[in-house]
């Protein structure tokens, strides 16, 4: 399911990459008892960039504003950059990387969850 879900990313339209980066994301093949069989990869990353580079084929919608001129975006952003860099000054440098790095996943999930949600103005 997993190769077929990127397999239609490209194949047929990207949000098939959105859906098994979102199943990856809810079913985490590892934890599973069938996951000792599997190779060791990183399942969501590889979604996420399959997506991300099935994304550009992609038309731009005419008439939607574009994702870095929304205010939220800008204040996710912004926090995001504020948590990278109260990394140097953190009491506990491993959580903070966590967080960092997931506020920054966070902003790459949100800009294809912008570009695939509709083909109607937002």
């Amino acid at each position: 399911m997993f190769f077929g879900g990127l397999l239609l990313a490209f194949a047929v339209h990207p949000r098939y990459g959105l859906y098994t980066y979102l199943a990856v994301f809810y079913l985490h093949p590892p934890s599973r008892w069938w996951g000792d069989m599997l190779p060791d990869i990183r399942w969501s990353l590889v979604a996420a960039v399959v997506a991300l580079i099935a994304l550009v084929r992609l038309p731009k919608v005419v008439g939607r504003p574009s994702f870095l001129s929304l205010t939220p975006v800008w204040l996710l952003i912004l926090f995001t950059l504020w948590v990278w860099l109260q990394l140097a000054w953190a009491l506990d440098p491993v959580m903070q990387l966590d967080l960092a790095i997931l506020l920054t996943k966070y902003v790459a999930l949100f800009y294809l969850m912008y570009r695939l949600w509709t083909r109607r103005r937002c």
